[in-house]
């Protein structure tokens, strides 16, 4: 919707000629009964998918519903999963991003970044409005964390780009590393005398105490659902910072020099 309301044809254009593309491919891979089966059958179920109520298992952090009301609830910041808080949660993004993209981003200007930064705001704001979020889904967020560190390189924001790349950093953390860790720190049968100190004071504090690195993992993998909110709240700075000051991107790294002078 948002290249059509800005008219970026081009964009269109190949959005057309991809999907015609998948399509006929997907006719000569599995046929015209399986396509059929899958739009009449399976999609509707798919539509109808009710919120996923699985917690994340200890030390997998990229098993279960990766919703950002639902680990909200996790960490007692919201009493419980009901519509009203998930409702509460998404709809200032929503009405916050229309709001910037109408007020910064209603044109398309192609040698400025404020398109760019626009669609790419639009993604992290989809992951925080689902209710159901599952690992795999946080691929979507390449492209809008490839936007603000570019953004950010072309401004000189060593500081920023840093934080942008240390969040991102979370999403390289293993499963199989973290559950290592927790097995041979006695996690998986713990003895009588960690169970107390944990009793204490906290899992937290006791990994800090006895398994420096298992902390450092557990809490990376803790902060990948919260990435989605991150990369909205910097992506959402850079986009009022490019409408406020009204630079250009630098022509030699996006357009012909002779066409867009660098200003």
């Amino acid at each position: 919707l948002y290249p059509l309301l800005t008219r970026q044809w081009a964009v269109l254009r190949g959005a057309v000629l991809g999907a015609v593309v998948i399509a006929l491919l997907s006719l000569a891979v599995f046929g015209l009964a399986e396509n059929l089966f899958y739009l009449t059958q399976v999609l509707p179920i798919l539509l109808r998918e009710p919120v996923s109520e699985d917690w994340t298992t200890a030390f997998l952090h990229t098993t279960g519903n990766l919703g950002l009301v639902k680990v909200m609830v996790e960490h007692s910041l919201l009493p419980n999963r009901l519509p009203i808080w998930l409702n509460t949660v998404r709809l200032p993004f929503v009405l916050a991003a229309m709001w910037l993209l109408w007020r910064h981003a209603r044109r398309h200007e192609p040698a400025r970044w404020t398109s760019l930064l626009a669609f790419a705001l639009l993604l992290p704001t989809m992951l925080v409005c689902l209710p159901n979020v599952f690992y795999a889904y946080y691929i979507l967020l390449l492209f809008p964390a490839l936007a603000l560190a570019g953004y950010c390189w072309s401004r000189g924001w060593w500081g920023w780009l840093c934080l942008c790349l240390l969040c991102l950093s979370c999403l390289l953390v293993d499963d199989n590393w973290t559950y290592a860790l927790a097995k041979q720190a006695g996690a998986f049968a713990p003895t009588p005398a960690m169970v107390d100190e944990v009793g204490q004071v906290g899992v937290a504090t006791y990994l800090w105490r006895h398994e420096k690195l298992l902390w450092l993992l557990t809490g990376m993998g803790k902060a990948v659902p919260f990435l989605p909110l991150l990369l909205w709240c910097g992506l959402a700075a850079a986009l009022r910072a490019e409408g406020l000051n009204r630079d250009r991107i630098p022509a030699s790294s996006f357009h012909d020099k002779r066409r867009y002078p660098a200003g």
